[in-house]
């Protein structure tokens, strides 16, 4: 039905006020309702804790509106589970800027807010509109609740946080989150454009149905990995997903937070990423190294777990067997890496060509650090083709999202960070084709 009122959808939302400008089931780089960071790392060492030392991630929340807005920040591990989340109260054109690092190390969360008395906490600019209380918010001057908090939160739940994110297990509750796949704590990050504050994570069902969530593309964002010990930083545009009007989406089909949704509803209205990627990557001079970042939908389920089990009930998520995964070198030469048996890997190595678990996967390409975890073959420099479509048992199909990032690095002296191109879109029904028929075997060496 969507794909032939197309038009007649972008008139409408154009009639909205101007808050939408990109065109929906395409990933845009323009204001959004909601906004996905795919990746963090944060060094929650008790020496890099301590001394402010160490990788860390910052965002930034940016408001495209004169009229104020809340934001809900959910920070999310790396297999799925929603852990913290909070408010930002952003005035007209407002931008706050949180560094992970006060958050894992320091218990401290961004200090917004209304205060009819002034400009204390949010100040409103020249060409901003009055600000105005909103429901669920701590509006006063006293603080307490989001979005204008009592700093820091229990070192319980910083202690909490550290060990989920980097995949061990809560000393309080006996249970797991993460998978530990670096020495870091690594997840990702959802921010909403919402209608009040509230303490509702996006996986619970009542988000979408007592008027929480909003729908207006008015968010803008980014984000940094920095390491300062090693001289490096990659800078990314977030993932703009739009909200389309209502009744765009049909019950059923694909939306970006669908698979939380009781009987896969479309009030979330948000497009749906692409399943299949292209990402780039160099092993040669000057570059000494690429990774590969993966984000993958996991099933609905999103709670922690056993340590005693594999994972969560999804877990591991599980891609095509044949040709899910190619690399091309720059004579067009294709190769399909293997993966080598071993303790860690959780699938047999003839079931897939590289294995990528996770909601969020660091994937080394090459040999960096003296561990291939997808070959290249002979191949220094080209592209990886990623179709990462696998079966979803919330939507009964394989069409998956996904979002492939990539960073190359050069000697300690620069680094790259660049989104990879989006090939297709979860709006499309049925999947896309690989873009060869049958296995490959060649594996030439570059001349």
């Amino acid at each position: 039905m969507k794909k032939t009122i197309l038009l007649m959808a972008l008139a409408t939302l154009l009639a909205l006020g101007g808050q939408a400008f990109g065109v929906l089931c395409t990933i845009d780089a323009v204001p959004a309702a909601t906004l996905l960071v795919p990746n963090f790392l944060v060094d929650v060492s008790d020496d890099a804790c301590a001394n402010n030392t160490g990788v860390t991630t910052l965002f930034s929340v940016n408001n495209a509106s004169a009229a104020p807005t809340i934001a809900h920040v959910t920070l999310w591990t790396d297999q799925s589970v929603p852990v913290l989340d909070f408010d930002v109260y952003l005035t007209g054109y407002d931008v706050q800027t949180i560094n992970l690092k006060d958050i894992f190390c320091d218990g401290t969360l961004p200090q917004t807010g209304y205060f009819s008395g002034g400009n204390t906490i949010s100040n409103n600019g020249l060409f901003s509109e009055p600000k105005v209380p909103f429901d669920g918010c701590n509006n006063g001057t006293t603080p307490g609740e989001g979005p204008y908090y009592s700093n820091p939160f229990s070192s319980e739940l910083v202690t909490l946080l550290k060990e989920w994110f980097t995949g061990q297990q809560s000393s309080s509750l006996g249970t797991c989150a993460g998978s530990g796949q670096v020495p870091f704590a690594i997840g990702y990050i959802t921010i909403d454009q919402t209608e009040e504050c509230s303490l509702l994570f996006p996986a619970d069902p009542d988000y979408y149905t007592t008027g929480v969530l909003g729908y207006d593309n008015i968010l803008w964002g980014d984000y940094f990995i920095v390491d300062p010990d090693n001289n490096f930083s990659q800078g990314f545009t977030a993932v703009h997903v739009e909200a389309g009007p209502q009744g765009y989406f049909d019950t059923g089909e694909h939306t970006f937070y669908g698979r939380y949704e009781p009987g896969l509803a479309a009030n979330n209205r948000r497009e749906p990423l692409g399943t299949t990627y292209a990402a780039r990557y160099a092993l040669g001079a000057p570059f000494d190294g690429t990774i590969h970042w993966v984000w993958r939908e996991a099933d609905g389920s999103s709670a922690s777990y056993s340590c005693g089990a594999a994972g969560p009930s999804w877990y591991p998520l599980t891609q095509a067997t044949d040709n899910s995964v190619i690399v091309f070198d720059e004579q067009e030469n294709p190769f399909v890496p293997q993966v080598d048996p071993g303790p860690s890997n959780p699938l047999p190595p003839d079931e897939i060509a590289v294995r990528i678990p996770n909601e969020v996967n660091w994937i080394n390409v090459g040999v960096l650090d003296g561990e291939a975890e997808l070959d290249v073959g002979d191949f220094n420099f080209g592209w990886v083709y990623y179709n990462l479509q696998a079966p979803q048992s919330a939507y009964g199909d394989d069409i998956t999202q996904n979002w492939v990032s990539w960073v190359m690095q050069a000697s300690a002296r620069y680094s790259v960070g660049v989104h990879g191109i989006q090939l297709d879109t979860a709006c499309t029904a049925g999947s896309v084709p690989l873009p060869v028929a049958g296995p490959i075997t060649a594996n030439p060496s570059e001349e």
